[in-house]
């Protein structure tokens, strides 16, 4: 049951940082799957459960949302995730262990649904490289850095990434 919930909030939580990066009108796979180990991908039309073919805004119209979302959504995931799990869950702290694992596991999530966003755009060479001077869309390791930044601010230092 324990298990379970974790997962629930793990998906939950990466489900509403990365919804910029889906195609509006459509759901995540793992919105209706409970088995499903991603966030993103592929994405079923909300209403008829097939394949989506609904509009994307401009990928890089998509990708500075979805960097608003990073910075808003996923500090909000992490404020609700503070609520529940206080340092004094468990006695002596316990709670930022699981607390971590779960913040850690969405951050990933998170990382995971917009490297299939620069696949689906066809800029998966940026999942390898650093930001560079004209390119339109951070890569991986810039998003992974900022997320942690992220936590380390959500968490006033105590930070986990």
């Amino acid at each position: 049951m324990f298990r379970k919930t974790c997962e629930n909030v793990i998906d939950h939580g990466a489900r509403v940082v990365c919804q910029v990066l889906l195609p509006r009108g459509s759901v995540p796979v793992a919105a209706s799957s409970p088995s499903s180990s991603t966030t993103t991908g592929t994405t079923l039309n909300s209403s008829s459960g097939q394949p989506s073919s609904a509009p994307r805004l401009p990928p890089q119209q998509t990708e500075t949302l979805f960097r608003e979302s990073c910075t808003r959504e996923f500090r909000n995931v992490i404020g609700k995730i503070k609520l529940y799990l206080d340092f004094s869950v468990g006695g002596g702290g316990a709670g930022i262990g699981t607390r971590g694992v779960l913040v850690r596991r969405v951050r990933e999530r998170v990382v995971e649904g917009y490297r299939e966003f620069l696949d689906a755009v066809g800029q998966s060479q940026v999942v390898k490289k650093e930001e560079e001077e004209g390119n339109e869309f951070m890569g991986v390791d810039v998003l992974g850095r900022m997320l942690s930044e992220i936590v380390e601010e959500a968490e006033g230092g105590t930070g986990y990434s």
